[in-house]
């Protein structure tokens, strides 16, 4: 069964968004309801956004794609994304970047998941710093590397906080949703924690292992399953491979 007009224009918002929360999933579909021209109940709970989404899944004609829903630990809010259930993580990240944005990306994410006294985040100087740290890749210079940390912030993958006079960088909601190992510790910690605050009580809090080096283990780990434990620079020569086998595919399609 095809979708109706507004199911097709909230899987369009959705995906232009990239993600959005269950309130302004309600107040977007009951709008694009309205101006459908379609009478009846509106929807005006967590269970009837649920449904809805739910229709739409069953009528997605694309298979590879599905609208997905997660607790963000952080905020405690439950968010939507449309997400690409075939593509590894190197395409659902790559897009458009460079081998080093990659790898300052790869570099905060395995920063990110040794900050658990910090509540999983880190000062914006230091992530900046990050970018002179890369191996085998271009340095980025402090302005280049916040302009790259701003191009994930705004495209969810990481958040910024602002805690007093400073920045903290955390994980965004799309990592949450769209990385298994970040998937995995905001489950964890949804149940026993708010993601981001140093004084939540993580002590119960048990990180199961992820790959070695977070995005950029995960990337080798597909490659390879049974690979063990590689180093940060195998890690990010791993990663560079493969983002270049992506924009390979990509000019040959």
């Amino acid at each position: 069964m095809a979708m109706s007009n507004a199911q097709r224009g909230f899987l369009q918002s959705l995906m232009k968004r990239k993600y959005i929360n269950v309130d302004e999933a309600i107040e977007l579909y009951n709008t694009l309801q309205e101006n459908a021209g379609v009478t009846g109940p509106l929807v005006a709970s967590v269970g009837d956004i649920d449904r809805k989404i739910g229709e739409i899944n069953r009528r997605m004609d694309i298979v590879s794609l599905r609208v997905t829903k997660q607790l963000f630990a952080y905020d405690r809010m439950q968010y939507y994304a449309v997400v690409n259930t075939i593509a590894d993580d190197a395409a659902k990240i790559a897009n458009d970047l460079s081998n080093s944005e990659a790898a300052l990306f790869n570099a905060i994410i395995d920063a990110l998941f040794e900050a658990e006294d910090s509540g999983y985040t880190i000062g914006l100087i230091e992530a900046q710093n990050l970018g002179n740290e890369v191996a085998n890749c271009t340095k980025l210079k402090p302005s280049q590397a916040l302009g790259v940390v701003d191009k994930f912030v705004e495209r969810g993958w990481l958040r910024k906080d602002r805690r007093g006079k400073d920045f903290r960088i955390g994980f965004g909601v799309r990592s949450a949703m769209e990385l298994p190992p970040v998937r995995e510790l905001n489950r964890r910690l949804a149940m026993g924690g708010e993601l981001g605050q140093e004084d939540a009580d993580t002590s119960l809090v048990t990180p199961t292992p992820v790959w070695p080096g977070g995005v950029a283990g995960i990337i080798a780990s597909q490659e390879n399953p049974s690979h063990p434990s590689i180093g940060s620079r195998r890690r990010l020569r791993a990663s560079k491979r493969v983002l270049q086998d992506n924009d390979h595919d990509s000019q040959s399609d």
